[in-house]
């Protein structure tokens, strides 16, 4: 499969989707090769186990997905859903470390949607000020700034922008992505779904620490800090996906 004139080297069925599994040197490079291309904007979205179950149930949205996106295999959920119902170990690349690879091997204006006010606006200014190589040419919020999407769509044009960081949750992101590739605002070539991202960069939340992350217990961290949210993940999702591994061993 072709992305953007980039070869796809690797690929995990799921369902209507293919979704891409590569180390995060390659998918970095994938990404950078997309921000300098000319043509229309190749959108990209993170699918983890929470977002495969929230996009699934809207049949017209995980269509558009299959056939305009590229969509990136993420999360512990989701490489255990291709180990046991395809026997196949690929990687999960999550948005939050394959950022940084990112801003590291490029030099191209971007532009911020997503989150609050106060929390975009630290996040282009922790971005200035750790990668001060990547002009950040724009910042909105992804609430009350989304209300009149010409006058944005506008803004993001005139920018100058080559990609667009978009930090709505799912599936609001995913819908607003899809819309402003259609709308193919200006130069941008990218348009990257990134989910809490900004949340991350800002400083307003923690990441597990690196021991744990590396012992693939980094969801282990976010039960203690969110018993709530991750218990619906727990309770609904995880015998969802269960039943998607099951199915897969039967089909494949």
């Amino acid at each position: 499969m072709a992305v953007g004139g980039a070869r796809v080297s690797e690929q995990v069925p799921f369902g209507d989707w293919s979704l891409y599994a590569a180390g995060f040197d390659e998918a970095a490079d994938l990404l950078v090769g997309l921000i300098r291309d000319a043509g229309a904007p190749t959108v990209v979205v993170h699918v983890n186990a929470y977002n495969a179950f929230r996009l699934s149930r809207d049949a017209v949205l995980r269509e558009r997905l299959a056939t305009d996106a590229c969509l990136v295999l993420d999360g512990i959920g989701m490489k255990l859903a291709a180990r046991g119902g395809l026997g196949r170990r690929v990687p999960d690349l999550n948005g939050t470390d394959l950022f940084p690879l990112v801003m590291a091997r490029t030099e191209a204006p971007v532009f911020l949607i997503g989150a609050t006010t106060e929390v975009v606006a630290a996040t282009a200014e922790q971005m200035r000020r750790r990668w001060p190589s990547v002009p950040v040419v724009g910042a909105r919020d992804g609430f009350d700034d989304c209300d009149d999407e010409p006058s944005l769509v506008a803004e993001v044009a005139a920018s100058g922008a080559r990609w667009v960081l978009v930090a709505r949750g799912c599936p609001l992101q995913e819908r607003f992505a899809l819309r402003l590739r259609a709308a193919r605002p200006g130069r941008v070539s990218l348009v990257w779904t990134v989910g809490g991202l900004f949340d991350f960069v800002s400083g307003g939340a923690t990441r597990a620490p690196a021991a744990l992350r590396a012992a693939r217990l980094e969801w282990a961290f976010r039960w203690a800090r969110e018993p709530r949210r991750m218990l619906f993940r727990n309770a609904v999702i995880a015998p969802w996906l269960a039943a998607r591994i099951v199915a897969a061993r039967r089909d494949g």
